[in-house]
C-alpha cells in the first residue's frame, strides 16, 4: 500500500498546483512518518511544467467527456505508473457518477469510496492493477479529475 500512498500524495500536490496553492521552492523532500520520503512540491511543479497534454491511448480508464488534459503521464521517480489530471466545468457529482459507472461496466472491483460535496474518490482493482479516481472542486469553480493507474 506504500506505492498508493506515494501516488496519493503526488496527486494531492498536483491538485494543489492546479489550484494555485503555495509551493516549496527549496527542492527538498517532505518527510511523512519516520522513514517515507515523498516528492517535494518543487519536484511536482517541475513535472507539471514538463507535462504532456495528450490523453494516453493506453490508459486503462476513459477520458471524461467535456474535459481537458492538464497533466498526462506524470511519473514519480519511484514508479512508472501513469497519472492523468483532467479539468472540466461539470460538477464533482456528475464526474463521480461517470467513473463509478465506467469502472463497474469494465470489470473493476470498487473498494474504497469517499463522497463529500466538493471532493469524491473511488479506488478499484482489476487483474493485478489498481486505480484511484480523485475528483475535487477547484478554487476557480471547475472540477479537477486525478486518475492513477498502476500495478498492485
Amino acid at each position: 500500500m506504500k506505492r498508493l500512498s506515494t501516488q496519493f500524495v503526488l496527486l494531492l500536490l498536483t491538485a494543489m498546483l492546479m489550484q494555485g496553492c503555495s509551493r516549496d521552492t527549496s527542492g527538498g523532500t517532505a518527510v511523512v512518518g519516520s522513514k517515507t520520503e515523498q516528492p517535494s512540491a518543487s519536484a511536482a511543479e517541475n513535472a507539471y511544467k514538463n507535462r504532456s497534454k495528450e490523453f494516453p491511448s493506453d490508459f486503462p480508464l476513459p477520458k471524461y467527456p467535456n474535459s481537458q488534459v492538464e497533466i498526462a503521464h506524470l511519473r514519480t521517480t519511484r514508479s512508472s505508473a501513469p497519472i492523468v489530471v483532467l479539468q472540466t466545468t461539470d460538477s464533482v457529482h456528475s464526474v463521480f457518477l461517470f467513473y463509478a459507472k465506467s469502472l463497474k461496466e469494465t470489470g473493476w472491483d470498487i473498494g474504497k469510496v469517499v463522497k463529500r460535496q466538493t471532493y469524491m474518490m473511488l479506488a478499484a482493482t482489476k487483474n493485478g492493477r489498481e486505480t484511484t479516481v480523485m475528483i475535487s472542486e477547484t478554487r476557480k469553480g471547475t472540477t479537477a479529475i486525478s486518475l492513477f493507474a498502476g500495478r498492485k
